[in-house]
C-alpha cells in the first residue's frame, strides 16, 4: 500500500492496491465503502487559542483572527461561517495551503486557526496537541471512502479491506 495526495484514484493508471478518496457524499466511486462523513470544525494550537484567548471569545469574533485556509477558494471557511454566522464573510488573507494535511500542519505550529474534522485529528485532540476552542461542527456533504482494485491478487489486499471496514463499524 502506498499513499497519495490526490483525492481520487484511477487504478488503470496508478499502481495502489486499496485507496482512500474524498469524495462527494452523492458522486461516490462505484464500488466505493463509505468510512465516514466529512466534518469540520475550527481546531489551532493550544499556545495559539491561550494567546488569542479563543475559550472566551464570541463565534462572530472568529473572522478578525488570522485563519489558515486547505484551499485557494476558502471554501471550508466560507462553508463553515454561513453555517454558524449571521455575518456575512467576504474571504479575504490568511495563509493558503494546498492541502488540509498542510494546513493541519501549519495549525499544530501556532500560525492561525484552521478546519480540521474532528475523526483524522482525533490522536491530536486527544493528546492536546490541538484544541477545538469552538463546539459547532459542520456536516460537509464529502465523505472518506474505501476503494480496492478490482482485479488485486496480492496478499493481504483482502484482509486489509475488511479491518478497515470493521474499524469503521466499530466507531
Amino acid at each position: 500500500m502506498r499513499g497519495s495526495h490526490s483525492h481520487g484514484i484511477d487504478f488503470s493508471r496508478e499502481p495502489f492496491d486499496l485507496a482512500i478518496v474524498y469524495q462527494p457524499c452523492l458522486g461516490r466511486y462505484p464500488h466505493s465503502q463509505p468510512l465516514f462523513q466529512e466534518r469540520l470544525t475550527p481546531v489551532c494550537a493550544p499556545a495559539f487559542a491561550a494567546k488569542h484567548r479563543l475559550f472566551e471569545r464570541d463565534l462572530n469574533e472568529l473572522l478578525l483572527l488570522p485563519l489558515i485556509h486547505a484551499s485557494a477558494d476558502r471554501r471550508d471557511w466560507r462553508n463553515w461561517f454561513a453555517a454558524f454566522l449571521d455575518i456575512p464573510w467576504q474571504p479575504q488573507g490568511g495563509q493558503l495551503f494546498d492541502t488540509l494535511d498542510l494546513a493541519m500542519n501549519a495549525a499544530l505550529q501556532g500560525f492561525g486557526l484552521s478546519l480540521g474534522d474532528p475523526t483524522i485529528v482525533a490522536e491530536e485532540l486527544e493528546s492536546g496537541a490541538l484544541v477545538a476552542p469552538f463546539a459547532p461542527v459542520l456536516e460537509t456533504d464529502h465523505e472518506y471512502a474505501l476503494i480496492a482494485r478490482p482485479d488485486s491478487q496480492r496478499q493481504g489486499v483482502a484482509r486489509t479491506y475488511h479491518w478497515l471496514l470493521e474499524s469503521r463499524d466499530q466507531h
